[in-house]
């Protein structure tokens, strides 16, 4: 037998090996690639859910300081608000018959994880309860609001609407890429 000769099948073991074996890496690399996208589309709702909660929060507190402080507003006068601990005022925006008021919330943490999420809200106020006509609401075009009869305070009402903004980070935080927003806004 000669030494020289060579099996037409030489080697096909090894590159049916490495098709194999690329195979099973391609598959591989495209589960964890998924469960990537998996892992950061999660991290995402989470972070979406708390600055929603947080508006809604907002939102809330806005409502209740409306509520609480009607006199006060209706004469166009500095508010408090003790929503998330602590007593703030709020200071009176006014312009004829309509005021508003901000507030950023700072040290609201409601895990308790040491990280406080920032909400801003504002309410604004149209006191036509005088009036014989409709008032319309300058502070509409501000808000960029689209809705029918909305910039409207219609004859013998008074008209609020409140908005408030959710973040899922600390407000000093707010520029950085991973800041998630959420936006709530109720006319009442």
């Amino acid at each position: 037998m000669d030494k020289h000769e060579h099996n037409a099948q030489s080697g096909f073991s090894l590159l049916l090996a490495m098709i194999v074996a690329s195979v099973a890496l391609a598959i591989g690399l495209s589960l964890l690639d998924l469960s990537m996208k998996e892992i950061e589309l999660a991290a995402s709702s989470r972070d979406s859910e708390i600055a929603f909660q947080a508006a809604n929060a907002g939102l809330e507190c806005a409502r209740y300081v409306r509520r609480s402080n009607t006199s006060a507003i209706l004469s166009q006068n500095d508010i408090t608000s003790d929503c998330f601990g602590g007593s703030n005022t709020l200071t009176a925006n006014a312009s004829g018959n309509e005021v508003q008021y901000e507030r950023e919330v700072t040290g609201w943490d409601p895990s308790g994880n040491g990280t406080p999420l920032c909400i801003r809200y504002d309410i604004y106020t149209v006191d036509n309860s005088g009036g014989s006509n409709p008032v319309a609401k300058s502070f509409v075009d501000q808000l960029g609001v689209t809705r029918n009869n909305f910039d409207q305070c219609q004859a013998g009402d008074i008209c609020s609407v409140a908005i408030a903004r959710g973040y899922n980070v600390p407000c000093a935080d707010i520029g950085n890429v991973y800041t998630v927003q959420r936006e709530l806004s109720a006319e009442f």
